[in-house]
């Protein structure tokens, strides 16, 4: 038997049986690993409200044949994101796209990181106007430049436009030469407000998943 003690994020976690509960984790120690919960489901156990769905935990693992969670503690819940609607949509949505490319059971110090920052940064959005509306978007963008540069797979600059549209390349570069709140400082409101957003998640996205 051999014992992990990790921090790590809940990326998804299904009922298997009557009490029992299968959790997939993004960990700093080990990378994605899916493991069984025994227990978490009954009513009483202590595990149960610390394996909910975007908290940031401190997990014991254990090894024998399957890998088991003997402890949980959260350590975040963000609170902010789950209680503003467009927040906790968007955190959802990109954990379902992390748990989806994401498969190499392997420790990435820079994938941990790259997490960790985005909800982070997400949880920090408190007002709900336009401003905080485009730099939501920016947070979710930056992420996926992130985890597209961590998984090989974003194209050097002299080969960007093979692969994307002007505007996405624009806001690339503009990423990486400052944070989502810095670019916010240097383009003006009515510039950001022209951007397809989506359009932009969807080209990062389809760089990852063909």
């Amino acid at each position: 038997m051999i014992e992990y003690n990790t921090e790590a994020i809940v990326l998804d976690k299904q009922t298997i049986n009557e009490t029992d509960a299968q959790v997939v984790l993004y960990t700093e120690r080990l990378g994605k690993i899916e493991l069984i919960a025994k227990g978490a489901k009954k009513i009483t156990a202590k595990l149960n409200s610390h394996l909910e769905i975007l908290n940031l935990i401190e997990t014991t693992i254990v090894t024998v044949n399957n890998k088991h969670i003997t402890s949980a503690l959260t350590v975040d819940n963000f609170l902010n994101i789950r209680n503003q609607e467009l927040l906790l949509e968007n955190a959802l949505k990109m954990i379902k796209f992390f748990n989806q490319v994401i498969i190499a059971a392997e420790k990435d110090e820079f994938l941990w990181q790259s997490l960790k920052h985005y909800f982070s940064e997400l949880n920090k959005i408190t007002a709900a106007n336009e401003e905080n509306l485009i730099l939501t978007h920016l947070v979710n963008i930056n992420f996926l430049i992130k985890l597209e540069t961590a998984l090989g797979l974003m194209p050097a600059v002299e080969e960007q436009q093979q692969y994307f549209n002007q505007p996405t390349i624009k806001l690339i570069q503009l990423l990486a030469e400052r944070n989502p709140q810095e670019a916010m400082q240097l383009v003006s409101l009515s510039e950001f407000k022209k951007i397809d957003y989506n359009k932009i998640e969807e080209d990062l996205k389809e760089k990852m998943v063909l």
